[in-house]
């Protein structure tokens, strides 16, 4: 078949302004442009992300039995053979309704679980994939997915909810650069971490049974939708080099290697045609050449994008028919159920090919046991008791601290020595809150920083008065929403019906009321939940409309039957739209005692995120510092900056962020920011004057503890970055140039970054050496084996990540090194460890796209071996011949 070219590309582009075609025109025209789209494939003598060890049951898609999948699509066929063409295509969208007469029941495909399940909870929140990539502890994503795809088995159990999954994994390479929105749902910038930890994301979600999934994973945004703001109609067009070199890896792992049975097509279109129509990138390059066997499902909407944003076809039905004949089994959305039996009426599309895609899709429910009897299914006794339980709790809490990265300790100011304080500033408007990022479930055991913080040094945060700014949550980041007026006093606003927001834990022990101060525009319930907003309040506090929302007043009631620490949700009920209420306070009576002798944790959040300089916040902020032994502080952004569907423009901070840190420092030398954030961001000057920093992205609901854990000194932190942190966007290529080889991620930038890529310190060090090689040449059939020592020469036990980058000496131009291999490895004070590495002759990074072959190819030359602790802090080196 013959190899893509603009020239082709072009000429497939013209039939948007074409007019509309016969149907005998339009399916040869759709066949054209499928093989215009085509590249040569050749025998691919590469390797994808590791090897495993041969099962020894012969495996087919999803890590089940290849009898086991024979059967399930046995079944799903004779199911489709029983169904009318209209029920067909009612049955290939994300929302279908039941076939009484086939006992097939209403389903919904359309389910999240990015870093745990998105439901109304109690359910656990981990970190952020983001936050998961600075871990470099595949085993540890297994442990989280598979943690998550549990709570998803017990919550189907209880509720019927499906268990077909949107995420994880996010594998397109969004993180090449950090102005995408949705950097937070990617590992790395790197394709082999990628690689490694969607496997393991994909296999603890699916499982390893030999005959049913778990759950069913996805892979998305497949694939190069790597913009947001325009993803609806960009087109991506890499080169050939970055897009099998680069865009291809993360996908390719999941399906070979993670056997993951669903993958996403994305928006955007790729080379001039739309990924939901794009013939090469659903059947040639994904079924045909990656073997894969489950279901395509288009993101929402996607397949009227097709005509609708790219304007490639006229008609949904042509969309429709030309979606079906590239591959796509699954429409997140309507046009399918509209319009595809349209399509087969005008002959667009066979209903053979219709029903063949349904089959994809139903094979997959049947291996999830949705037909078989409860018992017969592996996971059936899962109970909803483990949703967001103590083990659960416990792993997020590890998960989190595994993921803190610090990027700065001059003269050892961390670990703060607790006993040795007596105050303690936490300042900053992340300081108060605990964010969880996009595609978060309503988690009820969420610990910010300064509840994390004040736990730790033994001086709780008062559990009986809690400020507007004092919530964990609320029900969108959208609103309610805090705001602070001239004197620096909070307003929680945006209160309207069904909104809500959390606080605690609160200690109802011993109290005998609670107040609410208020203001109500509109009669209006306040509804008092204990723990989960589940079932029916505790309290129904009835506010009584007022004659504005600056009309404030307090209302008490009594309180009976409450005692012990409690997460408190306040829920407003109102018949009428829009916002009806905002609340400055809520407190119970009497009030607690503060403990004698505790550490004194004062807070100011000194700034809104994004808002202008309020000088009373400023002024309370410098004031908490200049008093305090230590000054915390929290800074960072939030999804009105960096969220699907709005990519940033600018790295560094927004608001007067930057403004706080420096009159923070003025005030107390003695100062550490923690960088509380969705993604990377550039805090330069931060970098020169702050004595210690640590990132902390978006690290779930246990991020508090997690944090308080490193900041005292419990926890040694050990994560490594997972992607470059840039000091400005005007070190990077254009936003839309998908050529890695423009001086994209660590493996081509040419200049100085703010961190490198695997960057991360310890509060202990090492040392490396002993490197032994196996052999001189690296030659077919014949690996060379690399080993290392690493020896904890610190005082305090600590991770260590150790990286084994390539770079190679032959051919065109190559990166200037690439990660081939990682481990990270816990070492006692005075450990040594032996830490082993093999590089094989089909190592995917020793190879390269050869565009005038259509094929990869590797050149004679030499490699040199680098082992560090980061990209830029390299230990060890050698080099090996290269035959070919």
């Amino acid at each position: 078949m013959p190899q893509t070219n603009a020239r082709k590309v072009h000429a497939i582009r013209v039939v948007k302004s074409a007019p509309l075609v016969s149907r005998r025109a339009f399916v040869a025209g759709s066949a054209a442009a499928a093989t215009a789209a085509t590249l040569t494939f050749s025998r691919d003598k590469r390797a994808t992300a590791y090897a495993d060890v041969t099962a020894s049951v012969q495996m087919s898609a999803g890590g089940i039995s290849a009898a086991a999948f024979k059967k399930a699509q046995g079944r799903a066929q004779a199911l489709v053979a029983r169904m009318t063409l209209a029920e067909v295509t009612r049955q290939m969208v994300n929302g279908t309704p039941a076939l009484p007469k086939l006992g097939l029941p209403h389903y919904g495909y359309w389910a999240e679980a990015l870093h745990g399940e998105n439901i109304d909870g109690p359910v656990t929140s981990f970190p952020q994939p983001i936050a998961l990539g600075c871990t470099w502890n595949p085993s540890l994503v297994h442990r989280v997915y598979s943690a998550v795809s549990d709570e998803a088995r017990a919550f189907h159990n209880k509720t019927g909810y499906g268990l077909t999954f949107f995420s994880p994994a996010t594998v397109n390479m969004g993180l090449r650069d950090p102005r995408w929105g949705r950097v937070e749902e990617n590992f790395s910038e790197d394709p082999r971490l990628v690689q490694i930890l969607a496997v393991q994301a994909t296999r603890g979600m699916q499982g390893t049974d030999a005959n049913y999934l778990k759950t069913i994973s996805c892979a998305k945004h497949y694939i190069c939708n790597d913009t947001d703001s325009d993803r609806d109609y960009a087109d991506a067009a890499p080169d050939r080099r970055s897009f099998w070199e680069y865009y291809t890896r993360g996908f390719e792992a999941a399906v070979k290697d993670g056997k993951v049975f669903s993958v996403m097509a994305a928006y955007n279109s790729v080379w001039g045609i739309p990924c939901a129509a794009n013939r090469m990138l659903l059947t040639e390059l994904l079924r045909e050449r990656w073997g894969f066997e489950g279901y395509v499902v288009s993101d929402c909407d996607a397949v009227a994008d097709i005509y609708r944003t790219h304007h490639y076809v006229h008609t949904p039905a042509h969309a429709a028919a030309l979606a079906v004949e590239a591959g796509m089994d699954l429409n997140c959305g309507n046009t399918y159920s509209q319009s595809l039996g349209v399509a087969v009426q005008q002959g667009l599309v066979s209903e053979k090919a219709v029903r063949a895609a349904l089959v994809r899709v139903l094979t997959g429910r049947f291996l999830l046991g949705e037909f078989d009897p409860p018992a017969q299914v592996p996971w059936h006794n899962l109970s909803a008791r483990i949703l967001e339980n103590h083990v659960h709790r416990d792993l997020a809490r590890d998960a989190a601290r595994q993921s803190l990265v610090l990027l700065k300790n001059d003269h050892a100011l961390l670990p703060l020595d607790k006993t040795k304080l007596k105050s303690v500033a936490v300042i900053g408007p992340m300081a108060g809150a605990c964010r969880l990022g996009g595609y978060s479930g309503r988690a009820t055991y969420l610990v910010s920083p300064l509840v994390g913080i004040a736990d730790a040094l033994g001086s709780p945060r008062s559990t009986s008065h809690f400020n507007a700014d004092d919530y964990l949550s609320t029900s969108n980041f959208r609103g309610p929403v805090r705001e602070y007026g001239p004197d620096g006093s909070a307003t929680l606003v945006r209160l309207n019906n069904n909104s809500w927001a959390q606080f605690g834990p609160a200690d109802f022990t011993g109290k005998t009321s609670l107040r609410l101060r208020i203001s109500a525009v509109a009669d209006i319930q306040v509804m008092v939940h204990l723990d989960s907003l589940d079932g029916k309040p505790a309290l129904n506090i009835p506010v009584a409309a007022g004659k504005s929302l600056s009309a404030w007043r307090t209302v008490e009631v009594a309180l009976t039957g409450c005692s012990g620490r409690h997460i408190v949700f306040l829920k407003i009920g109102s018949r009428r739209g829009g916002e009806v209420a905002n609340l400055k306070w809520f407190a119970l009576a009497p009030e607690s005692a503060r403990l004698a002798g505790a550490v004194d944790v004062l807070y100011a959040p000194g700034c809104t995120i994004t808002g202008d300089r309020n000088q009373a916040l400023f002024d309370a902020a410098v004031e908490a510092a200049r008093k305090a032994d230590i000054a915390l502080l929290f800074i960072g952004d939030n999804r009105r900056l960096s969220d699907e569907g709005r990519d940033r423009t600018f790295l560094h901070l927004p608001g007067v962020q930057h403004e706080l840190a420096k009159a923070v420092l003025a005030a107390n030398p003695r100062t550490v920011v923690v960088v509380n954030s969705t993604c990377p961001v550039a805090i330069n000057w931060e970098q020169a004057n702050v004595p210690a920093i640590l990132s902390a992205l978006y690290a779930g609901e246990q991020q508090g503890n997690a944090i308080a854990d490193v900041l005292l000194g419990d926890y040694n932190p050990g994560g490594k970055l997972c992607s470059t942190w840039y000091q400005s966007q005007n070190q990077l290529p254009n936003f839309h140039d998908y050529d890695i080889k423009h001086g994209r991620t660590y493996m081509y930038f040419g200049g100085q970054p703010l961190y490198p890529f695997g960057h991360g310190l310890s509060y202990t060090t090492f040392k490396y050496g002993a490197l032994r090689t196996s052999a001189r040449r690296l030659q077919p059939g014949k690996p060379v084996h690399v080993s290392l020592q690493v020896q904890n020469t610190g005082a305090v036990a600590g991770d260590e990540v150790v990286q084994f980058y390539i770079h190679v000496n032959a051919g065109p131009q190559r990166p200037h090194k690439q990660l081939v291999g990682f481990e990270r490895i816990h070492l006692k004070p005075g450990q040594r460890k032996t830490v082993a590495f093999v590089l094989r002759h089909q190592e995917q990074a020793l190879w390269y796209w050869n565009d005038s072959q259509s094929k990869f190819a590797i050149n004679r030359g030499s490699v040199d071996l680098l082992i560090g602790s980061s990209s830029a802090d390299i230990h060890l080196h050698d080099r090996v011949a290269l035959d070919v």
